[in-house]
This record gives C-alpha cells, sequence and structure tokens, in this order.
C-alpha cells in the first residue's frame, strides 16, 4: 500500500534524526507504515568495528573477509589480525585435514599405521572387522589378495583349471 509523506512527517522524522531520503526509503522502497518509518530509531554500529577496520586493511585483509568474520562472531581485533590463508596453499591444507581426521578417528593411530604400511584401504578394513567380525590386528596386518587370488594356493590349482586343462586336451586328441 502507498502513502503519501506530508511535509508534517518528514519534520517529525527530523527530530527523530531520521533524514528524508530514508524516510523516503523506508515508505516507499521497504513499504514500511509512516508510522514505523519515523518511529524506528536508525541503527548505529560499533565504532569499534571501524577502527578495527583500518588495521585489517594495513594487514592487506579485504573489507568483506573482515565484515564477514565479525559477522561470524570473531572479535574486531581477531578479524584484522589473523592472517587470511590461501586456500590453493596445498600444504596449509594438509595439515588442516590431518588435524580433523585425527579428531575424528575411532581406531587407535596404531591401525591407521598398519592400513598404510599393508597398503589396506579403509573400506576393506571397515568391512573386515563390522560386517566378517576379525580383531582389529588382523583386519589392519592381513595383506588383501589381488583380483584371481585365491586364500589358499594360487589359481592354478583350482578346480576348474583341471577341467580346462583335461578339455583342451581332448579337443586336441580329435584334431589328430
Amino acid at each position: 500500500m502507498h502513502y503519501y509523506i506530508t511535509p508534517e512527517d518528514y519534520e517529525k522524522a527530523k527530530k527523530n534524526g531520521i533524514n528524508e531520503n530514508l524516510l523516503y526509503t523506508r515508505v516507499y522502497y521497504n513499504n514500511w507504515s509512516i508510522d514505523r518509518a519515523i518511529n524506528t530509531p536508525v541503527q548505529r554500529h560499533n565504532p569499534k568495528i571501524y577502527e578495527w577496520l583500518q588495521v585489517a586493511r594495513k594487514n592487506g585483509i579485504k573489507d568483506t573477509t573482515y565484515y564477514a568474520r565479525v559477522r561470524r562472531g570473531w572479535s574486531p581485533e581477531r578479524a584484522a589480525t589473523r592472517p587470511t590463508v590461501d586456500i590453493r596453499d596445498k600444504n596449509w591444507l594438509d595439515k588442516q585435514r590431518k588435524k580433523s581426521i585425527k579428531k575424528t578417528r575411532v581406531y587407535p593411530d596404531w591401525v591407521h599405521d598398519n592400513l598404510k604400511k599393508y597398503n589396506i584401504s579403509h573400506n576393506v578394513f571397515w568391512q573386515r572387522v563390522n560386517k566378517h567380525g576379525w580383531s582389529l590386528k588382523d583386519a589392519s596386518t592381513y595383506p588383501t589378495m589381488k583380483r584371481g587370488q585365491r586364500r589358499y594356493g594360487s589359481n592354478e590349482n583350482h578346480a576348474w583349471r583341471h577341467d580346462e586343462q583335461a578339455r583342451y586336451a581332448r579337443t586336441q586328441s580329435y584334431k589328430k
């Protein structure tokens, strides 16, 4: 709904510290009622934030980064003095990942060391422990088998191999 702002309304707003442009914006763009636009005080920002913004600029921190940090709950001092990190810096990212992984680990460090040593994936380890009921030591040290490899003996001793060889020998005898 559109209202007409009278000269008396502008005077009331001026007494409350609201300039004409702000009153106009509140009524016509933000669709506020005239009473609300006149009586709602102007929000004042913390001057400390602006002081620390100058420090942030000197430290090479962009304004948007500084304001985002303050909005997230950082103190203005910390937001202005903590250096920014280039996310393309692989070493820094690796350190952060290692920190977060160590915090969320379920199994002891020696298990993870064994997995790396014996080249066992976390998925295989998880299945061994949770699906098949293996102990942590066995699941983390028993090496995985290659494709086609059998647990006891090699693939050449498999029963199908003998059948294939016998069939092959029979076909060769027919050819003669």
